[in-house]
C-alpha cells in the first residue's frame, strides 16, 4: 500500500511539474512579448523627440532613420516571441538591436556636445527628457536581453525528438533538469 500511494504521489507531482514547466515557459516569452512592446513604444517616442528638437543638426535624417530601425527591430522581436519562436533568433536580434541603441546613444551625446559649443546646428528646448527616455529604453533592452539569456541558458537544442532544459545560473551549476517529450514531460530539481 505504501508502495502504490508513494508512486501516485510520484505520478502526481511529476504531472504537475510537466504543466507548469510548459506554462513558465508561455509566461516568459509573454514577459518578452510584452518588454518588446514597451521597446517599440520607447522607440516611437524617441521618433517624435527627435523631431521636435534635433530638426535643425546634420544628423537628423540619421537619428530618424536610426529610431525607425529601432522600432522595425523591437516589431520583429515582438513577433517572434509572440510565436513562441526561436530564442536563439531572439538573442541575436537583441544583439543587434542593443548595437544599433548604443549607435543612437552615442550619437544624441555628440549631437548635444557639439550644439552647446556652436559646432553642429541648433537644438530645440530642452532635451533632459530625452536623455530619460534613452536611459529607459536601456532598461528595458538590457532586462529584455537578461531574459532572452536566461531563457537560452534553460533551454537547450532538440534531441532525437525531445527537448532537453537545463536550468540554473552563472556560478552556480544545474539547478533543474527537464525532459520533454511529446505530451510527457519530466523534470528534476534540486
Amino acid at each position: 500500500m505504501t508502495i502504490t500511494r508513494t508512486l501516485i504521489a510520484t505520478i502526481v507531482t511529476l504531472t504537475g511539474l510537466a504543466v507548469s514547466t510548459g506554462n513558465a515557459t508561455a509566461a516568459s516569452y509573454r514577459h518578452i512579448d510584452s518588454l518588446a512592446q514597451k521597446i517599440m513604444r520607447q522607440s516611437r517616442q524617441l521618433n517624435t523627440e527627435f523631431a521636435l528638437h534635433y530638426r535643425h543638426v546634420p544628423e537628423y535624417r540619421h537619428l530618424i532613420d536610426d529610431a525607425r530601425e529601432l522600432y522595425r527591430i523591437a516589431d520583429h522581436v515582438h513577433d517572434v516571441a509572440h510565436h513562441s519562436g526561436n530564442p536563439y533568433h531572439l538573442r541575436n536580434d537583441l544583439a543587434k538591436l542593443d548595437r544599433l541603441f548604443h549607435h543612437v546613444e552615442g550619437l544624441v551625446h555628440r549631437i548635444e556636445y557639439r550644439a552647446r559649443h556652436g559646432r553642429n546646428g541648433h537644438i530645440h528646448g530642452r532635451t533632459n527628457h530625452v536623455d530619460h527616455l534613452i536611459a529607459d529604453l536601456e532598461d528595458t533592452l538590457h532586462h529584455l536581453q537578461a531574459d532572452i539569456d536566461e531563457m537560452v541558458a534553460y533551454r537547450r537544442p532538440h534531441h532525437h525528438g525531445r527537448t532537453v532544459y537545463y536550468g540554473g545560473h552563472r556560478g552556480r551549476g544545474i539547478q533543474a533538469i527537464a525532459i520533454q517529450a511529446g505530451n510527457f514531460a519530466f523534470h528534476l530539481a534540486r
